[in-house]
Formats: structure tokens, sequence, C-alpha cells
């Protein structure tokens, strides 16, 4: 029998029994008296008793109908409380926020944008995954991720950024050692800390008077990891060629120096992607906008 009731039938009754009437019930769900009454009438048949004592003014639970109801109450408070909740957080920023981002990006980067994004949203809890792996976003239960290149799941949304510019850079301490390189043909002089390397060099393809110049550098040390190449780099190892953004905050704390500023390559650019820009919670949506002026605004040096 219980597979023959509408859940719908349950909670016209419960509306009704709350408001003790079925004119007070109609105000509340705005639907007419006499669906409800006909709604009333089709549960009391499926459960064969009476669960009201209708008069021309109000009604009256029988026992039945108070033992229903007493049941049916709480359960049905619990559903609209929780839907209410699921509601709230579209229009409120709170809630728990899974990114992924990329090694190459930079932890200080990561981190500013993470810490000045609590703090002005103090009810949103962020969870960072700093990692060069390529994630599945909807399988691993991921909000976004901010990733390089051009965006390649049409089943995702992507929202550029930045470009993704580079530039040559070098430690101070490498730097006295080795003065500074006023030309692009003076690049293979110098030692550099190589990213992916192909038969031990690396082949810049850079621009010179408009014109693109390939410029053959080497070094000793050589990674295919951005964030690595920039940590050695910091160290000594030599020159590298880096993202701007990432190297940015090395530049203003004086661990690196840009060398040759008019050179600059843009290779792609720097996108936050996410699953949908439908029905996406206002913590999400928050945090695309926030993080769309974070990289705005932000001085690459």
């Amino acid at each position: 029998m219980s597979d023959d009731i509408d859940v719908e039938l349950l909670a016209r009754f419960v509306k009704v029994a709350e408001a003790k009437s079925l004119a007070g019930a109609s105000r509340r769900t705005g639907l007419p008296k006499s669906t409800l009454s006909r709604s009333l009438a089709r549960l009391e048949a499926l459960l064969d008793v009476r669960l009201v004592e209708r008069t021309t003014r109000a009604l009256r639970l029988t026992d039945e109908g108070l033992a229903l109801h007493e049941r049916l109450a709480h359960g049905f408070q619990a559903i609209e409380e929780a839907v209410a909740l699921v509601g709230d957080t579209r229009e409120h920023t709170s809630g728990t926020l899974r990114i992924s981002v990329p090694s190459d990006l930079g932890e200080p980067i990561v981190a500013g944008l993470v810490t000045s994004f609590t703090a002005a949203e103090p009810g949103v809890r962020v969870h960072v995954e700093i990692s060069s792996r390529f994630v599945d976003l909807v399988a691993e239960g991921f909000d976004a991720a901010i990733r390089a290149g051009e965006l390649g799941d049409s089943s995702l949304v992507a929202k550029k950024l930045v470009d993704a510019r580079f530039g040559l850079y070098g430690s101070p301490e490498y730097l006295a050692l080795h003065p500074a390189p006023k030309r692009v043909a003076e690049l293979p002089a110098h030692a550099f800390v190589l990213f992916r390397p192909k038969d031990g060099v690396n082949e810049l393809k850079l621009p010179v008077g408009g014109r693109t110049t390939t410029v053959v550098v080497r070094g000793q040390v050589a990674a295919d990891e951005l964030g690595f190449v920039r940590s050695c780099c910091v160290r000594g190892a030599g020159l590298a060629m880096l993202p701007t953004h990432a190297a940015a905050h090395d530049i203003h704390a004086g661990r690196l120096v840009r060398v040759l500023p008019e050179v600059e390559v843009v290779r792609g650019g720097l996108y936050f992607v996410y699953p949908s820009s439908r029905l996406a919670p206002a913590r999400l949506k928050a945090f695309r906008a926030f993080t769309s002026k974070y990289f705005a605004a932000l001085d690459c040096g």
C-alpha cells in the first residue's frame, strides 16, 4: 500500500494539519482548497482510515491523524530546512572550495590569492591541491582549477585570467659573478636552468628587432617542472626563462632580477576552469571574480 502513496499527498496533509483548515493551507501552499480536499480524501482512501473530522469552518485531526502528523512533521521540516540550506549557499558565500593549481604557478602567488580571498570571505574554507598532474575536476570532486594553455575538455568552462608571458631571470648572486647580458646574442655564454631540454639544450625562440631569433642555451641543471626551475634559478644555478606571474613575488623580494626586460614571449594564457557556469554556488562565483581581479592587479614586473 505504501508504494501507492504519493509523497505529495503526505506533504499536503501536513500543511492542512498545521493550518487546521483547508483555507489556511490554501493560503500557505497556493493550492486551491478543492485540490487539498481531494488530496486529503485520496490519502484517507489509500490508508483506509479517517484522518480529519471536517466542519464548515475548520477541521480537527482524529487520533489517527494526530499520530500520522506527529511522525511526518519532523521529517518534512528536516527536508524544508535542507532545501533552504542548499538554496542559502547559492546566495551567501559559505562552505568549502576545492581548488587545483599547478605547481608552476608559484606557491607565493597561490598563498597570496587564497589568504586574501579568505580574509574577504570569512565564511568560506579553501582546500588547495598544488600539483603538476592534470586533475579530473568532476571525477575528483574539485570545484575549480587554474590552468595554463588552451581548454581541451568542452564540458568545462574557462575564463582567461592573464596571458602566459615568459621572461628571462637570474638571481643577484648569479649576476654578481656573471654580469647580466646586454644582448640576446650573449645568452649562450651563460649557464641556464633548463626546462625539459632536448639533447641537453633548450632552444629559446625570442623576439629580436621584430623578428624571432632562436638561441641555444645549456646548463648543468634541468627539470620538467617550472616551479623547480624557478627555485634553482633563485639559488644561483643560472638564468632561466620563467612565467612572469610566477617570478613576480621573487622580483619584489629581491631574489630574482629581470634580464633583457624587452625580451618577452607569450605562450597561451592562464585560465580559471570550472565544471559549469550554471547553478554555481555563491562561494565559487565569489572566488572566480576575486581571482580575476587578483591576477589583473598582479604586477608581473
